[in-house]
């Protein structure tokens, strides 16, 4: 009887020829070569985008942390007092007014990606750069920090003479869109076509009150505590709320 002799082929040989197989094989050549590609040009592009992303200028938040302590400018023998701010969202200040209603809240939103009130951001800018913040825009930022300052210190000492707090001031960021609501809505301010976004604003129990009454003899005059105007908001607005706390959130006679 014939006897039939297989041959017999190693493992390795059998690997070693499907290997020349596949590498003349067009569509597995194509992904190959696409894959390289990638890994190419991740390789040349994650370094670039770190260094970038390193270059963006850093967001401050100049309402936490170390600025939480602030120099009062009006303290007496240069004492100096400590300051927290408290942030809010603007649907948690509805909240807040919703269910607190004898509560006096003043809310000051701003956009924080472009609040600079120290000159400290320029450092190592140069004055040509798109990075470089203007002075005058930089003294105005700083103008309203101290009076905001100037206000929760108010607000603070109020709260202790009456024994618990009736007042509060409410901090907003509006680079959040969930925040830029409020800048329109009639709550806190009378303007609801307000394109800015930056506002103070004041609501009492009865809701949003945009100004009181001085009374200097016969002649009376209306103080605005509802602005979105940045320079109004430094030299008058912020002063005019803290003389409305002083004489207990009441019309002021001369």
């Amino acid at each position: 009887m014939a006897q039939i002799k297989r041959k017999k082929v190693s493992n390795k040989a059998v690997r070693k020829e499907s290997f020349k197989k596949l590498m003349h094989n067009k569509k597995f050549l194509i992904i190959a070569s696409s894959i390289l590609a990638v890994v190419i040009l991740a390789a040349v592009l994650i370094p670039v985008l770190i260094a970038i992303n390193t270059k963006t200028k850093e967001k401050y938040d100049y309402f936490q942390g170390e600025a939480s302590t602030y120099e009062v400018a009006f303290t007496e023998n240069g004492v100096k007092h400590e300051v927290k701010f408290q942030e809010l969202s603007y649907d948690g200040i509805r909240m807040v007014h919703e269910y607190q209603r004898d509560l006096h809240i003043f809310t000051f939103a701003t956009d924080f990606s472009s609040f600079y009130p120290d000159k400290a951001i320029n450092d190592g800018v140069d004055e040509d750069s798109d990075e470089y913040i203007a002075l005058s825009r930089i003294q105005t930022d700083d103008s309203i920090f101290s009076q905001l300052c100037k206000l929760q210190y108010q607000i603070d000492e109020y709260n202790k003479k009456e024994g618990y707090v009736s007042v509060q001031l409410f901090i907003v960021d509006t680079s959040k869109a969930s925040n830029v609501g409020l800048v329109t809505d009639s709550l806190f301010i009378s303007n609801s076509e307000n394109d800015q976004l930056t506002l103070f604003t004041y609501m009492d129990t009865d809701d949003l009150k945009t100004s009181y009454i001085v009374k200097e003899g016969q002649i009376e005059r209306s103080k605005s505590l509802n602005s979105t105007d940045k320079n109004e908001i430094k030299t008058s607005i912020i002063n005019d709320a803290i003389a409305y706390i002083k004489n207990d959130f009441d019309d002021i006679n001369k």
